[in-house]
Formats: C-alpha cells, sequence, structure tokens
C-alpha cells in the first residue's frame, strides 16, 4: 500500500510539469509561427502595402466571429499577437494606425479576456514604433486610467466600467515595462508629466474610496 502510494504521489506531483512543458511548447511554436507570417508580410508590404493592410483588416475580423467558446478564445488571442507583432515589426504608418484604431475599439467593448493582452501589445508598439504610434499609444493609455479613476470615485459597478477600473491596472504594469524599455532620453522625459498624472489620478481617486468607508 505504501508503494502504491507513493508511485500515485509521483504521477500527480508531475503532472502539472509535463503540462507546464506542454504549454511552453506551444507558446514557442505559436511564436515561431507568428514570427515567420510577419516576416511574409514584411517582404509583400516591400512590393504591396494594400494587401498587407487587407490582412490586418481580415485579421481583425476574428476578434468580433463568435463560434465555440474555447476555440475562439485561441483564434482571437492568437489574432491580438499577430496584429501586434506586424505593428510593432512595420514602419509603415497607416498599418500601424489600424492596428492601434482596431485595439482601441475592441479594448472594453465589452470588457473581455482580451484586454489585458491588448494593452501589453499596445506597450509594444509604443516602444517600437515611432512618435506618433507613441503619442497615440499613450494618451489611450492615459484616458483609460482617468476614466477608471472617475469611475471609482463615482463608485460605480457597471460591466463596462468595471473593465476600465481592470485595465488600469494591466496599464500600470505596462508603462513599468515601458519605462524599463525605452533608451529613447526624449521620450522619457515626455513620458514623465504622464506618470506624475496618473500618480495624482490615483492618489485622489484612493483617497476619495477611502473617505466613503
Amino acid at each position: 500500500a505504501v508503494v502504491s502510494t507513493q508511485s500515485t504521489g509521483i504521477r500527480r506531483s508531475n503532472r502539472p510539469k509535463a503540462e507546464n512543458v506542454y504549454t511552453n511548447n506551444l507558446t514557442i511554436l505559436r511564436d515561431a509561427i507568428i514570427s515567420s507570417l510577419v516576416g511574409v508580410i514584411s517582404a509583400i508590404h516591400l512590393t504591396n502595402p494594400q494587401t498587407c493592410q487587407g490582412f490586418v483588416s481580415s485579421a481583425s475580423n476574428q476578434l468580433l466571429t463568435g463560434g465555440d467558446q474555447e476555440n475562439h478564445m485561441v483564434i482571437s488571442n492568437n489574432a491580438v499577437n499577430v496584429l501586434g507583432a506586424i505593428a510593432t515589426h512595420l514602419t509603415d504608418t497607416e498599418t500601424v494606425k489600424m492596428v492601434i484604431q482596431i485595439f482601441r475599439h475592441k479594448l472594453c467593448n465589452p470588457p473581455s479576456h482580451l484586454d489585458s493582452q491588448m494593452i501589453r501589445q499596445l506597450g509594444e508598439i509604443m516602444v517600437h514604433g515611432n512618435n506618433e504610434s507613441y503619442s497615440e499609444v499613450l494618451t489611450l493609455f492615459m484616458q483609460i486610467s482617468s476614466r477608471a479613476c472617475s469611475e471609482s470615485k463615482a463608485n460605480k459597478d457597471s460591466t463596462e466600467h468595471h473593465g476600465y477600473r481592470h485595465c488600469s491596472f494591466t496599464v500600470i504594469r505596462t508603462l513599468e515595462r515601458i519605462c524599463a524599455k525605452l533608451d529613447n532620453i526624449q521620450r522619457l522625459k515626455e513620458l514623465l508629466p504622464w506618470l506624475l498624472e496618473l500618480f495624482v489620478q490615483r492618489s485622489l481617486a484612493l483617497q476619495t474610496v477611502c473617505e466613503r468607508e
């Protein structure tokens, strides 16, 4: 009986490890496929930018298509990763604008499991994109934080505003990573006043919540 219990325990302890290895392998495979896909899109873009924009439009439809819930989650997650990778690696301003607008339209509309992932991809666009996309994404991040703080102070519990509050935390973590990655001194100087404003917003929201309680 002792041997049987021990062997069962070993099998159980190995199962999570095996699942982690399987998940890591799938992640590596997914990233390799996305990298290859972006390479092909980049090559096509040199001669036919419209084809690239058409692909972006097609991929964005995967964020709106219904279907089986589990399969839709996988497809939509991959679509967000692909769109983010394209916007990060291409220098075509129009294509990057398209991706940013797609994420802006989908973000918290309605709140979903994709919101945090889209914010992280927008963060990568901020780091690697041009000044225009950097400013546009930064403005969007501050809008999300401002709305979340306003709704926290108003004590509203609707689904929409709950999504903004959730995204606000992800925005803060993303801005933290952006600060660590940025090597452009001018962009860091531009980011500092925004971060100070964000700090004031969060402090005032916290003070209001404490006073209410």
